[in-house]
């Protein structure tokens, strides 16, 4: 399993399955998951591992749900990651979402410069 996406089912499954089970139980949730991965009549997946009728306790619908966390996750890591490479958005410091907020804008933005705008957020550093 190396994408995040994978990952974060596998630990959805966990949490649904065994979140109140100790840690050594977990970890067998996640080794019979793992071992049935690799096995050739599994291999649509694990999100098709996990969500299959009869594999896990695991309602489809309700993971299906959840494991849009596994986008956001990867998008905080690839941030996280490019700010580590230095792309750091030429020193914002600040940020804020246009529509989400009354008046267009922060009172506090007047103060800051601009920096760039990406997808519905404004970014902004101070002066």
């Amino acid at each position: 399993m190396t994408s995040v996406e994978g990952f974060m089912w596998v630990v959805l499954t966990v949490y649904l399955e065994a979140r109140g089970e100790p840690p050594a139980g977990q970890k067998a949730v996640v080794k019979v998951i793992l071992n049935r991965a690799k096995k050739r009549n599994w291999n649509d997946g694990i999100d098709g591992l996990v969500t299959k009728r009869k594999g896990f306790s695991v309602p489809a619908n309700w993971i299906t749900e959840l494991v849009t966390l596994a986008s956001v996750y990867n998008n905080c890591i690839n941030g996280v990651n490019e700010w580590q490479a230095g792309k750091r958005l030429n020193g914002a410091t600040h940020y804020y979402s246009p529509s989400g907020t009354k008046g267009g804008k922060p009172y506090w933005a007047d103060s800051m410069e601009y920096v760039a705008t990406i997808d519905d957020h404004v970014f902004l550093k101070e002066i």
